[in-house]
């Protein structure tokens, strides 16, 4: 022992002799006993640890100063696993730094749509169709207009009053810019920032929040200004920013037609058209069939029915009759998709909102587009061409963008 720790003990020694008198509790009235077994015992067991957290003191103040704690900081037990992007994404630059979301308030519904992720309270749905009479049958609480439902009609919808009056329900609208009324003030919504415009026209209607995307965004009912203050990037979006990137040392590989992605390995990877299968009579005839559907078949939004994150790959074509659907699930959810080109949006036709180079592939990134999409696609659309081939690539994106980055940035051609 040194002499500086010899000299910090010996400072501590009258506390440790109080502790042990005030141990033995003096107004008992007993006498002191000599020193016996048990006291020599906890003196031992107190000393060994006044040694080591003045040893622990000592490496802690002889440590590299680039690496010391502030009063009152934690550091994480564990640093978040992270790799470096691979390939060169510098393309992407503009979509700026990844910026924490706010807080989710308990058991409300974290919903995407485009460039937004927001929550809403529990029983809010998303109808189909763009009315909210078509949600009077499941008796919400509140419902979610987004555009790609919004000029569509109510004919799948339940049984209900046939009058045209809005129920008095909460909604949340997400529509492209009318540009009819004039910018207003710039507000925070969220983590984002918009103009509110307040109709002249009309006193008692809900604010209007025109974002730089070209959306508005208007909430009605008593817990819109807790809903608004949930707005941030989407997960479509967050995926194109700078931020942490998954550990991918444990992943598999999963290639299409000359394109690879990295996934997690507890992901199942479906080939959809060997899941295709036919069954014939006696004489040979086929007299019925089936296999996987493609994602979003059957009025989904695209990976919105899928149970667990998933690899699919390639096509099934496969047209099955579909219960009718009321509602959409527009939650976040991880899951990657490729397959052929075929019927998918063309990069050249200006809807892509980024293009570069990376790992041998030439990558479009396609903005949101209502006249190109059935429904409320809320996966990062891209198409990916190899020197021979042209793939789409659909990635989900879950609450933690961290993984959908890590699968986006191994993209990679194959030999």
């Amino acid at each position: 022992m040194n002499d500086d720790l010899e000299r910090r003990l010996a400072a501590y020694r009258p506390d440790l002799d109080g502790a042990m008198r005030q141990h033995r509790d003096p107004r008992l009235g007993s006498t002191e006993p000599s020193p016996g077994p048990r006291r020599r015992a906890l003196v031992l067991t107190a000393g060994l640890a006044v040694v080591a957290l003045l040893v622990g003191t000592a490496v802690l103040v002889n440590h590299d100063d680039d690496h010391a704690v502030a009063p009152g900081s934690t550091v994480p037990a564990t640093d978040v696993a992270s790799t470096p992007a691979e390939g060169d994404w510098a393309f992407l630059a503009s979509f700026g730094n990844e910026t924490p979301a706010p807080p989710m308030p308990a058991f409300w519904q974290t919903m995407d749509f485009g460039d937004f992720r927001f929550a809403v309270p529990p029983g809010w749905g998303v109808p189909i169709a763009g009315s909210v009479e078509c949600m009077l049958g499941q008796s919400p609480s509140g419902v979610v207009l987004v555009p790609s439902s919004s000029e569509m009609s109510c004919s799948t919808g339940p049984s209900g009053p046939t009058t045209t009056a809005a129920p008095a329900l909460p909604t949340l609208t997400v529509r492209r810019s009318t540009g009819t009324m004039a910018d207003g003030d710039t507000v925070q919504v969220g983590t984002l920032t918009a103009r509110r415009v307040v109709d002249p026209a009309c006193s008692t209607c809900a604010p209007i929040y025109r974002f730089a995307d070209d959306y508005e965004v208007t909430v009605t009912g008593d817990d819109a200004s807790r809903i608004l203050a949930t707005f941030t990037d989407s997960g479509a979006r967050r995926v194109l920013q700078n931020g942490t990137v998954a550990d991918t040392s444990t992943w598999k590989t999963v290639e299409f037609d000359g394109v690879a992605v990295r996934v997690p390995s507890s992901w199942p990877t479906e080939d959809l058209p060997s899941t295709l299968f036919h069954t014939t009579d006696a004489a040979g005839n086929v007299n019925g069939g089936g296999g996987m559907v493609d994602p979003g078949t059957c009025n989904g939004s695209l990976f919105g029915n899928t149970a667990q994150p998933t690899a699919y790959i390639g096509a099934s074509d496969l047209t099955p009759s579909c219960a009718v659907e009321l509602s959409w699930n527009i939650s976040p959810r991880e899951s990657v998709w490729i397959r052929a080109e075929a019927s998918s949006p063309d990069a050249a036709s200006g809807s892509s909102i980024a293009r570069g180079s990376s790992n041998g592939l030439d990558v479009a990134v396609l903005g949101v587009d209502e006249a190109q999409h059935w429904s409320p696609d809320i996966a990062l659309e891209l198409v990916v061409r190899t020197a021979h081939d042209t793939v789409l690539v659909s990635l989900g994106v879950g609450t933690d963008a961290s993984i959908a980055r890590a699968v986006l940035h191994s993209l990679h051609a194959t030999a």
